[in-house]
């Protein structure tokens, strides 16, 4: 199986019943990697400690941005983190024929800048329950 090639991949952010956005700008993403919690099921007649496993957590989404004052997904990012607004995104890759959409909170949509340096943008995203992937046809 050939690699998938991540340049063709958009992430939109969608809010209440309106239309997704193309988050613009995007340089890099991570998601994914979530964990479960080991629950101590162990007692006093246990001779080694047992484990049981708990609910998963899927963890968050990181976005690297250049920042880009008029695009619309971008400030549609920031006005959900300063509404504490439940949105929902999707990533997808065409090429690929792969696509992930979860429900998550912004946490973060910072600014940063230097000399000889283009301004960029960070954003990171809490997961809301599971993340489904699907084909995108």
């Amino acid at each position: 199986m050939a690699a998938i090639n991540a340049k063709a991949t958009t992430v939109h952010i969608k809010v209440g019943a309106a239309a997704p956005v193309k988050i613009g700008g995007i340089k890099d993403f991570d998601f994914g990697g979530g964990s479960a919690p080991d629950i101590d099921t162990s007692d006093l007649d246990s001779t080694k400690r047992e484990f049981m496993t708990g609910l998963a957590d899927e963890g968050e989404m990181t976005l690297t941005l250049n920042y880009l004052p008029t695009d619309a997904g971008q400030t549609a990012v920031s006005a959900a983190r300063d509404a504490n607004t439940r949105i929902q995104l999707i990533i997808a890759n065409v090429p690929g024929n792969v696509k992930w959409e979860a429900y998550a909170y912004a946490k973060t949509f910072s600014i940063s800048g230097g000399l000889d340096q283009a301004f960029s943008a960070s954003a990171s995203f809490k997961f809301d329950g599971a993340i489904t992937k699907s084909a995108t046809t």
